[in-house]
């Protein structure tokens, strides 16, 4: 009879939506009955068990609406600053101002230009959902923005009906530990452990995601990616006169006739310790030839 009700517990439906339409008000909540002793009649009464029997369908509509709303704001920006350390130092300071932290920061060189080596980051910060557009705000100011997206996803559904199916299974869990005190085999109990088990590890794993959501609807997350660039500065230049380029070709000859000038001097100097002794022996073994001529 024990593996008869445990089957039916496994496969019954009643629990589960007893607690959500108690909460909508579609059906009136029976009067409370005592817990079973015996297993025959579990499957029966776990289904009739209503933990809200005693409210009106005012009172719950009211809890309704009083439903805390579940949002979760996410926002990717990628901008470009001139100075990334005076950019991150600031951005450090705002983030403690607002309560927040940096959760993750890579930063790597992300390429040299001359002695200069210019920086990029990948940042994700979190900070309190009502200070989120704030530092959205500031983000957009504190460099040139390339790209930008919000967004905003409700999770107010999703979040309630966990936390419904996590009541629900806790009253089942109840309801089974009772049982297991009134189980008099070692198969009764080794099912009910079993149960209690899956029970468990349900109501786990269904905690866990209502703490991740709560983790992510109270702070936001940003994520920011920073690309230091060089500043560039452009002039517009007029097109030159004929005079002006007359002018500036006559300087670049005289320019050019003074550097060969100059050229030549140096060839002269360098080469002296050679020439001027070649020059003065030309000079005697012409005088000796002349002379020579003349004696013939």
């Amino acid at each position: 009879m024990l593996v008869y009700g445990l089957n039916n517990f496994g496969t019954s439906t009643k629990n589960e939506a007893a607690y959500d339409m108690a909460q909508s008000g579609s059906m009136p909540a029976p009067a409370a009955e005592e817990a079973p002793a015996s297993m025959e009649n579990y499957d029966q009464s776990i289904g009739e068990y209503q933990p809200m029997e005693n409210r009106t369908r005012d009172s719950v509509m009211i809890a309704t609406e009083e439903r805390e709303t579940k949002t979760i704001k996410t926002g990717t920006l990628f901008l470009q600053t001139e100075n990334y350390d005076e950019f991150f130092n600031s951005l450090s300071q705002k983030i403690s101002s607002l309560e927040g932290f940096l959760e993750s920061n890579n930063t790597e060189v992300n390429q040299s230009y001359n002695d200069r080596k210019l920086m990029y980051g990948n940042l994700r910060i979190r900070v309190p959902q009502e200070n989120f557009y704030e530092m959205i705000d500031y983000l957009e100011v504190s460099g040139e923005v390339i790209r930008k997206n919000i967004d905003e996803r409700d999770m107010t559904k999703e979040y309630y009906e966990k936390d419904n199916k996590v009541k629900n299974l806790e009253i089942q869990e109840e309801r089974l530990r009772e049982l297991f005190e009134d189980a008099t085999t070692v198969e009764e109990m080794l099912l009910i452990e079993n149960e209690l088990r899956r029970i468990r590890t349900e109501i786990d794993t269904l905690n866990i995601s209502l703490t991740n959501i709560d983790d992510r609807v109270s702070m936001s997350t940003i994520n920011l990616e920073v690309q230091e660039v060089l500043s560039v500065s452009l002039t517009l230049r007029a097109e030159d006169s004929v005079w002006e380029r007359a002018k500036d070709g006559f300087i670049h000859t005289i320019n050019s006739i003074i550097r060969s000038l100059e050229n030549l001097f140096v060839n002269i100097v360098s080469t002296s310790p050679i020439l001027i002794p070649a020059i003065i022996i030309a000079i005697v073994a012409f005088f000796k030839i002349k002379k020579y001529w003349r004696q013939g």
